[in-house]
């Protein structure tokens, strides 16, 4: 029994199938994806239909379909509109810089600047105001590099429990901890 599921392509958005990669393009913009050899694709018109082949077990089936579903939506969003992640540096002293124009210059109270190159593809927008947290904007057309660049900034300075510095997503809650108490 073979399982399939379809995807709508959208309007002005072109679909290319040759040698195990899918290409996804819409007016200047491209993006290609390798895909798993467990499953195979095909354009049927305006729709994008992937096969999961018979040999796959049943809770495995479910999952590829899942998966290739979210990331061939994620490549339609990626090429017809720019993906933003925004990070935010929470802590005195915290500084961020744009050498150049893919690296980044991080002052996070090491005893050292941490150097961070972004790939291809990826733009990255810092804004700091007087009085306010520094905000770090990601932008791309693939999501899951937005994605990924964006949780590598994150893990160079974690949040902490207790006063809560650190890196973190904007409007992402953090679960703080009490600090010491005195006896008396």
């Amino acid at each position: 029994m073979s399982s399939f599921k379809e995807l709508v392509v959208p309007d002005g958005v072109d679909v290319f199938i040759n040698s195990g990669k899918v290409g996804v393009v819409h007016k200047d913009v491209s993006l290609e994806k390798k895909i798993d050899k467990r499953i195979s694709v095909e354009k049927c018109g305006n729709f994008l239909r992937f096969t999961v082949k018979d040999s796959v077990k049943d809770h495995v089936r479910s999952s590829l379909l899942g998966l290739w579903g979210v990331l061939f939506r994620n490549m339609f969003v990626g090429v017809c509109s720019e993906v933003n992640k925004s990070l935010e540096i929470v802590g005195v002293g915290y500084k961020v810089g744009i050498i150049g124009n893919n690296v980044l210059n991080f002052d996070l109270g090491y005893s050292h600047k941490i150097f961070f190159c972004l790939p291809d593809g990826i733009h990255v927008k810092v804004s700091e105001n007087k009085g306010e947290n520094t905000i770090i904007n990601v932008f791309g057309h693939d999501k899951e590099l937005v994605g990924s660049v964006a949780s590598k900034i994150k893990e160079l300075r974690p949040v902490e429990p207790y006063k809560g510095k650190g890196i973190r997503y904007v409007g992402e809650f953090v679960i703080r901890k009490e600090g010491k108490k005195v006896v008396k």
